[in-house]
């Protein structure tokens, strides 16, 4: 009986200091169980710009922007049927003034009043953001070689907000440059994954239709399987590739 009363105590114990901590995190969390939101600490209520009562009891995917609810309902029902920790992803929400904001999204089961719920935590990743954007403006120019030609450097490593914003800053740029050809010089990355194979595809595909001609220059041979699969995905042929920067400019002829 009184391991049982010790036990309970102990229990009760541990689910207040956990409350304690979850409250005073400086961390925005949110605690839902079936899609309903049954707790959110003081920093989810500053992040979303909203007070408790206004976000406790509304459903949980609705915080997330509509291009992931799909991906957030079936993550939470693997945490809740698997009991499983889901792996840190970058995703979307909503702040109450409807401002889309990017943040990574940690989630892991918890037992809340008794209830089986999931536990998930916010971390705004604006500032990160905006820093990666400015980073990719330097990293990516577009370098005039001679009259028609230029080059674009690839550097370092490829991630999924980093090829979205240099296709969208190089197609901003190319017609400033009157271009007929542009060499993409993949030397500089450190492997082609599948964010560097999304990159050069779709941005080979990108400059076809705008007429100029794409050149791959810089493939070592731990690249040459990767590259070849996302330059050819579609079936429709390979473009041109040379070793280097100075072996495409000597082969282009006007």
């Amino acid at each position: 009986m009184r391991e049982s009363t010790g036990r309970a105590l102990f229990n009760e114990e541990k689910e207040i200091l956990h409350r304690e901590i979850t409250e005073y995190s400086m961390e925005p969390t949110v605690i839902h169980c079936s899609h309903e939101i049954l707790h959110i600490n003081e920093a989810a209520s500053e992040f979303f710009g909203m007070e408790k009562e206004q976000i406790i009891g509304r459903n949980v995917v609705d915080v997330f922007t509509e291009d992931f609810r799909s991906f957030i309902r079936d993550r939470i029902k693997k945490g809740e049927e698997q009991g499983r920790i889901g792996e840190l992803v970058e995703t979307t929400v909503y702040r109450g003034d409807g401002s889309v904001v990017e943040v990574e999204l940690f989630c892991h089961p918890i037992k809340y009043e008794e209830t089986k719920a999931i536990q998930s935590i916010l971390r705004d990743m604006t500032a990160q953001k905006e820093a990666e954007r400015e980073l990719i403006k330097v990293m990516t120019p577009i370098v005039p070689l001679k009259e028609g030609v230029a080059v674009v450097p690839l550097i370092g490593t490829i991630n999924r907000t980093r090829t979205e914003h240099m296709i969208q800053q190089i197609c901003e740029e190319i017609p400033r440059h009157r271009l007929h050809y542009l060499i993409i010089d993949v030397s500089g990355l450190y492997d082609v994954d599948e964010h560097a194979g999304k990159l050069l595809y779709e941005l080979t595909g990108v400059l076809k239709l705008l007429g100029i001609q794409p050149i791959c220059t810089g493939i070592r041979p731990d690249m040459v399987r990767n590259t070849l699969k996302f330059l050819n995905r579609d079936g429709k042929g390979l473009i041109p590739t040379m070793a280097s920067v100075s072996s495409a400019l000597s082969k282009i002829a006007f």
